[in-house]
């Protein structure tokens, strides 16, 4: 066909480029196909508009079943009750493969027509992303039982089920024919066969609790071809006696654990990458912690995995979290996020490093002195730095050292506890801390219990000129009370920053929770307004 030659620069597309554009949009929902609300401008939204754009779009988009195949977004169909137009969409699928992914929800009608639509379909989907409402009936295993059948053009599959027996899921799935299948998770506590043929074909995979830890050590020396991992490992002593695993493409290991030493043990057998990001989150559940058994089982193992990817991916933005029982360090080496988002279809679009240590160890920790001599520290430009609000002792903490290391600091963001605590330590350790600090960035919690004879914030700023080093940004970000509180005295509703002024010249941003940073407005100190650092943060 050719392009008309009039008109619009994109009205000269031709009707196979657009196809491909068009096909772009439905992609969106291979990144996270759970929206926080059914209005939200999903793949299938978006799709809806452009078909209204005019006529040559329409019959594009109207024509293409694999468009509408990657369209059946099962929270969105249910959510506007209209039969019709949920068997439209179902309709216009044809034979293309599917995506089918939301939310199923025994109670309504809409539900059933889609659930029972899968289960005729099974053999043409290729995505399906679901999270089952917890209604416990008896006939919900025979509805699920289509996943025991063959699946071959399944690839992609994340399930949250509430069956209470594992027996189910761990018989044969797919009758043992899902040769296409690369990303497998199913979550609450769920256990699979490993004694299948299409497991070595795995890209993408989770264990749960319900697998003993060597168990899954034994898995991954049948999937070779793993790129995203995440195991959660129980208590149970590893007692693998295997080679050491090596997974060449693996790019992204995240575990939870909820003891160091088996965590540590567990990641001993798995040959460290210096292109493999590791996101360990360990949550104590141990009273107490052998401090030189801890050393070598777990920060040992955990050195060997960061130490080589931090050399590789040096960050420039570093966060650290600490409560007088677990420290954490996280950071993400491409700089577009702090959190890790999986993505379904293929390898994740970012990594974020993430390691949970033992507050009470730090001081004598021989992982923290390595990461405080590690040469990218110097390099760092921006720290988060937070706290759970517990009362903390830096002197005792050991992390004074490394937060000297930051030579190139231009940008700090914690909150008042944070900074109370640092600013207990003798002038002539926080003196040093920050050289070339520019900008302090504050969550304020809005709490009235919090009573300070002077606001941290304000200390620091005035400490800073103090010792000719002045901040030139402060950022605020101010708490979004709601009338649904269910202690709403716990918070003050009215906030006055005037205090600020005397720092002239100090320009104060502010925005509130939830904003991004286009929301930000400002005031210069000194201008002679005050007020408009007078903040009700009932009626922001």
């Amino acid at each position: 066909m050719e392009p008309t030659r009039k008109g619009t620069p994109i009205s000269m597309l031709h009707e196979d480029l657009l196809w491909k554009i068009f096909l772009e949009i439905t992609n969106d929902a291979l990144f996270y196909p759970f929206y926080p609300s059914r209005t939200e401008n999903r793949p299938i939204v978006t799709i809806r508009y452009c078909s209204h754009v005019c006529d040559r779009w329409r019959s594009v988009i109207l024509s293409s079943s694999m468009i509408w195949g990657r369209l059946i977004d099962m929270d969105y169909l249910t959510g506007r009750n209209t039969d019709g137009w949920m068997k439209e969409v179902v309709s216009r699928t044809g034979t293309a493969l599917l995506w089918m992914y939301g939310t199923v929800d025994y109670q309504f009608p809409c539900d059933h027509f889609l659930f029972h639509f899968l289960q005729e379909n099974w053999g043409r989907v290729q995505m399906l992303v679901v999270i089952e409402s917890p209604h416990f009936l008896e006939h919900r295993k025979k509805m699920w039982d289509f996943l025991h059948r063959p699946a071959p053009r399944l690839q992609w599959v994340d399930l949250k089920l509430w069956f209470e027996d594992t027996e189910f899921l761990s018989r044969l799935l797919f009758a043992d024919n899902a040769p296409l299948l690369t990303d497998f998770r199913i979550g609450n506590i769920r256990k699979f066969s490993t004694d299948t043929s299409w497991i070595s074909n795995l890209c993408d995979v989770r264990f749960t609790y319900a697998f003993h830890p060597s168990e899954i050590l034994e898995a991954l020396r049948r999937i070779p071809r793993l790129k995203y991992l995440e195991v959660f490992i129980g208590n149970g002593a590893v007692d693998y006696r295997g080679p050491t695993i090596i997974l060449p493409r693996l790019r992204m290991l995240q575990f939870h654990a909820g003891n160091f030493t088996h965590a540590g043990t567990f990641l001993q057998h798995i040959a460290p990458s210096a292109d493999r990001c590791l996101s360990a989150n360990v949550y104590l559940l141990e009273h107490m912690v052998d401090k030189q058994e801890y050393s070598k089982e777990y920060e040992a193992p955990i050195a060997k995995h960061f130490i080589p990817y931090s050399s590789l991916h040096p960050p420039s933005v570093v966060r650290f979290a600490v409560t007088e029982h677990v420290f954490t360090l996280g950071y993400d080496a491409s700089q577009r996020s702090l959190r890790f988002v999986p993505v379904h279809g293929g390898p994740p679009q970012y990594r974020v490093f993430h390691i949970t240590l033992h507050t009470p160890s730090l001081a004598s920790s021989s992982f923290m002195e390595k990461l405080s001599s590690s040469a990218w520290f110097s390099q760092v430009t921006e720290l988060d730095l937070g706290t759970w609000y517990s009362p903390l002792d830096f002197s005792q903490l050991g992390i004074i050292p490394a937060l000297r290391t930051f030579s190139s600091l231009k940008i700090l963001s914690t909150n008042d506890v944070i900074l109370h605590s640092l600013l207990r330590q003798p002038c002539s350790i926080t003196a040093t801390l920050f050289p070339v600090l520019t900008t302090l960035q504050i969550f304020i919690s809005g709490r009235s219990e919090e009573k300070w004879e002077e606001p941290p914030h304000h200390r620091l700023l005035q400490f800073r000129k103090g010792i000719g080093r002045p901040l030139s940004v402060f950022e605020i970000t101010l708490p979004r009370l709601h009338k649904s509180m269910s202690r709403p005295s716990m918070y003050i509703t009215d906030l006055n920053m005037g205090y600020l002024e005397v720092h002239s010249g100090l320009l104060v941003k502010w925005k509130m929770e939830g904003e991004g940073p286009e929301k930000y407005q400002c005031y210069r100190c000194g201008d002679g307004h005050p007020e408009r650092l007078h903040f009700d943060l009932a009626n922001p």
